[in-house]
């Protein structure tokens, strides 16, 4: 009964917005912001997260069913309103008659970030009106950008559905009380009534200035810290120099948008001794996937796309433990269609399905990172950001670091130290680091006030700047102890 009340209520108030007097609009629009998140969502909002809660059990092969059938819709929608997709289907002689089987995927051509940067409405299905497009732009961890269109209250509630299933397998609701460490707002924190959640700005989670937001943060209780591997970290490490850990009782972690090294899960789960969830998505919305309640592995959402993971020559992936990049086709992305998108991200190969939690779900073991993520050694031999696990205990004085390279064989490291840091913990930073690199680097530490961020407020722990052209085909290793 509430939930249909605030279905009704909702959509009365935003048939309102669009149809009333400006004046009136804007009263509206003041009164729908006040309202509670779930009576601002759709019914097909509703919908959706009834569908997940439900097929998340479901058989493999009923799973793949639903695939087959959604995969089909998708693919004639492109084919028929798309221009991209239909010149490119045309090209390589195929459409949605192919479609007998999930595998008669691979029969189509992949789209990269690439056939974006041209025209994206190339790729912009024909017929919507132009009020419900968003446009949108992507630059990643790469700082090229990518522009595509969603339909923009629609992306909205699938993004919220699919993060409300996979969030909600630690106990997360968007009902408790939230420390967003996620917004790079010039505000040093604020709070979010209609989210239940007090934000710190990335940019304010060093030392000056902390007093005030910590006060707040600790008369707020939040239940749960939702931010980057990165700024979880940053809290983690301010909150034990501080000794204020025990100022705060966490009930879980969720952090994504960055790769969760070994080292930072460790790191925060023996801060706030509580559960910290990994989660995989992007601006694209074409897939999703997070760790289980036992698992740290990625459950890939079979009620989002397909999944694939192809190696460097383009074939499937699979044996379990090999390394590819992740290819996606969205199944809730109309306004612009992603079918076989290469998103540049590298994933490890897992089991079929999840026998600790039940779900027949596609696994990946890791998330390892860009295709761009990696460092080079003198004779060419690749190293990628995923093989560089640091111990935790080092970043007890290491604030945060990131790697430069511009030359193969020479890497610079910089560190912004922390207020234990000693000389001696130099000499353990290069011998680890050197370590785990291998035969072929030379290596200088570099010590900096400041590492700055992404426009999005991402770390990178990589910034390779050697010119595309002089980088050789390399192997990627399989070990990081593994000598050229």
């Amino acid at each position: 009964m509430h939930s249909s009340r605030g279905d009704l209520v909702g959509r009365v108030l935003r048939l309102g917005r669009r149809v009333l007097p400006g004046g009136v609009k804007e009263r509206l629009r003041w009164l729908y912001a006040g309202m509670p998140r779930s009576w601002q969502m759709s019914s097909e909002y509703r919908a959706l997260t009834a569908l997940l809660r439900e097929s998340q059990w479901w058989s493999e092969e009923r799973l793949r069913d639903f695939q087959l059938q959604r995969l089909r819709e998708v693919v004639r929608h492109a084919a028929e309103s798309v221009p991209g997709h239909a010149r490119r289907f045309a090209e390589h002689g195929v459409g949605p008659e192919e479609l007998r089987s999930l595998e008669d995927l691979r029969r189509f051509p992949t789209m990269g970030k690439e056939d974006l940067r041209g025209d994206p409405r190339d790729f912009l299905a024909r017929g919507i009106p132009e009020e419900r497009l968003q446009l949108v732009t992507s630059g990643g961890t790469t700082g090229i950008p990518t522009a595509f269109y969603h339909l923009a209250q629609r992306n909205e509630e699938v993004t919220r559905a699919f993060r409300l299933a996979m969030w909600g397998r630690i106990g997360f609701s968007f009902e408790r009380r939230i420390l967003d460490l996620t917004a790079s707002f010039g505000e040093p924190f604020g709070y979010v009534p209609q989210r239940r959640s007090l934000y710190v700005s990335i940019s304010y989670l060093g030392r000056d200035g902390v007093d005030a937001w910590l006060d707040r943060a600790r008369r707020f209780r939040p239940e749960y810290i939702l931010g980057l591997p990165s700024t979880v970290v940053l809290l983690a490490q301010l909150l034990r120099e501080r000794g204020a850990v025990d100022d705060f009782r966490f009930r879980g972690v969720v952090a994504g948008s960055e790769v969760m090294y070994p080292w930072q899960r460790e790191y925060i789960s023996e801060t706030f001794g509580c559960r910290v969830l990994s989660w995989y998505g992007m601006a694209e919305t074409a897939g999703f996937a997070a760790g289980c309640e036992h698992s740290d592995e990625f459950h890939f959402f079979p009620e989002a796309g397909v999944v694939e993971l192809l190696d460097d020559g383009g074939s499937p992936v699979t044996r379990e433990g090999e390394e590819g990049e992740i290819v996606l086709t969205g199944f809730h992305t109309p306004a612009t269609p992603f079918i076989r998108y290469r998103t540049g991200d590298r994933g490890v190969l897992g089991a079929r399905s999840c026998p600790r939690c039940g779900r027949n779900y596609p696994l990946l073991r890791e998330i390892a990172g860009r295709r761009q993520e990696f460092l080079v050694a003198a004779n060419g031999r690749r190293v990628p950001n995923s093989a560089l696990n640091v111990h935790h205990d080092l970043f007890h004085e290491v604030r945060s670091y990131q790697f430069h390279q511009d030359t193969p064989g020479r890497v610079e490291l910089r560190i912004v130290r922390g207020g234990g840091y000693l000389e001696a913990t130099t000499a353990e930073v290069r011998e680890q680091m050197l370590r785990q690199l291998g035969a072929g680097f030379e290596l200088e530490v570099r010590f900096v006030d400041d590492i700055p961020r992404t426009g999005r407020g991402k770390h990178r722990f990589i910034v390779q700047e050697i010119p595309a052209e002089r980088l050789e085909t390399g192997t990627v290793l399989a070990s990081p102890n593994e000598k050229s």
